[in-house]
């Protein structure tokens, strides 16, 4: 008689457990003790590296050749997704400045052997309120051997909070009122961190210090 260690289930084609004759249970009618020995391992319903099932069979025989198979089940099936760990969220100023996908910045493992693949899901943007103020919701998946996948997102912000540059024209002295003149953002110089066309506007014209009608100061703003 023998009986074969348990059936079991592990994750990872790497963690079938050794052949083990001493773990095998036998006896026999007479003396002396059978002798157990390993006959083969069959692999069968293989779908993918990680899994399959091995039908390990013993064999026990006793002084005078009589001899009993047994069988342990070993079912090896991987259904643990990968970790990964996506780039670190960012914030940037302007459109133009979203890092573009990077795949090799994912982090990922496997708990059998083997690199899970990384791929790129997709970009959802929301929250837009204009050209350079909107949310990037980054996807990212990785697979391994046996399809098994798992997922993780980045978030890049995008929000320009700096004002663009502008250069009014130079101070100027006049003598009288009629040459003053009259408002032009054709002479205004501005340029922006995020490489649009800044809009010019004329704002006001403040008069103070006034001491006739040919000795005042003009404040004059753009926008």
């Amino acid at each position: 008689t023998l009986t074969c260690p348990g059936n079991v289930t592990v994750q990872c084609a790497a963690l079938v457990p050794a052949v083990n004759t001493a773990s095998v249970v036998t006896a026999d009618n007479c003396g002396p003790a059978p002798t157990v020995t390993f006959v083969g391992d069959v692999i069968s319903g293989q779908t993918c590296t990680n899994r399959f099932i091995v039908t390990r069979t013993y064999r026990t025989t006793d002084a005078c050749n009589n001899s009993a198979t047994c069988i342990q089940i070993i079912t090896v099936f991987d259904n643990t997704a990968p970790t990964l760990t996506c780039p670190q969220n960012v914030t940037v100023q302007c459109a133009a400045l979203v890092p573009a996908v990077n795949i090799a910045a994912v982090v990922t493992a496997d708990n059998c052997s083997g690199t899970p693949t990384v791929t790129f899901v997709s970009d959802v943007i929301s929250n837009t309120t204009c050209i350079n103020r909107f949310i990037v919701t980054r996807t990212y998946r990785s697979t391994d051997i046996c399809g098994n996948s798992a997922t993780c997102e980045q978030t890049i912000t995008v929000f320009d909070n700096t004002v663009p540059f502008i250069q009014c024209p130079g101070n100027l002295t006049v003598q009288c009122a009629s040459q003053v003149p009259q408002p032009n953002t054709g002479l205004v110089i501005a340029t922006d961190n995020c490489n649009g066309l800044s809009t010019i506007t004329f704002v006001n014209d403040l008069i103070s210090n006034q001491t006739c009608t040919n000795r005042y100061n003009v404040t004059r703003t753009y926008r």
